[in-house]
């Protein structure tokens, strides 16, 4: 009877080779910066713009989309800019991702908003004001109502309600309730605003008189004429 006896295994030499050194990656250089949010938000408005210029759009469809820049830029101006005045007055030194400074970026934005105001100022004196000359209607003697197109993004409405003058408007109430009254400069600051918005002329033309009471919004004011007027 034979058995059969299992073979032994051969085993295999194992030889050692060294790997060749792998060639290590080239450092990496500065990489491209990003592109800077505030001057990226600009240009967007910059093409909301082009669609206000663009006469192929009714024209108040071309008066609206005005109106959106111009919202657009009070938006721009309380969050964006104020955010880079911030970094500036904590005196960031290092550029941020997009490889600018804060004063950099402002003196960008200031650029950008300068040339953008003379386009939306040329779209509404020099195109629209002229086509919107035939959809003026007069005021209406009884309750004097006056509709300010040249105002765009300042729109209001004043109407005479017995014996005070009631203006609505958005941004006007917003700036009435951003005002403390009760200072001095901030009030000049708000009278003169009312002037470069055509609110004081709209209310002179309807015949508003030293101590009248205006109503802009819930704040009901005395009106006077400016300082330098007396």
């Amino acid at each position: 009877m034979f058995h059969n006896e299992p073979r032994p295994k051969r085993r295999r030499k194992l030889t050692l080779v060294e790997a060749e050194p792998s060639a290590l990656p080239a450092p990496a250089g500065p990489g491209l910066p990003l592109l800077n949010r505030e001057l990226q938000w600009l240009a967007f408005n910059e093409r909301v713009l082009d669609e206000a210029c663009d006469e192929r759009w009714p024209l108040l469809e071309r008066l609206k989309f005005l109106c959106i820049t111009e919202t657009n830029l009070d938006e721009f101006f309380m969050i964006r800019v104020s955010g880079l005045l911030d970094q500036l007055s904590s005196e960031i030194v290092e550029p941020t991702d997009d490889g600018l400074l804060p004063a950099e970026a402002l003196a960008r934005v200031r650029t950008a908003v300068l040339g953008m105001r003379l386009r939306q100022t040329s779209c509404l004196v020099g195109d629209l004001l002229p086509d919107a000359e035939g959809l003026a209607e007069p005021p209406d003697p009884a309750g004097v109502v006056i509709h300010r197109l040249e105002a765009a993004g300042n729109a209001f409405t004043l109407e005479r309600d017995d014996d005070r003058f009631v203006i609505a408007g958005r941004r006007i109430e917003r700036l009435a309730h951003q005002t403390n009254f009760d200072n001095e400069e901030s009030t000049e600051r708000f009278q003169r605003e009312l002037a470069r918005t055509g609110v004081d002329g709209a209310l002179r033309k309807a015949g508003v008189r030293p101590g009248d009471t205006v109503r802009i919004g819930t704040i009901e004011l005395e009106w006077e004429p400016l300082e330098e007027e007396r």
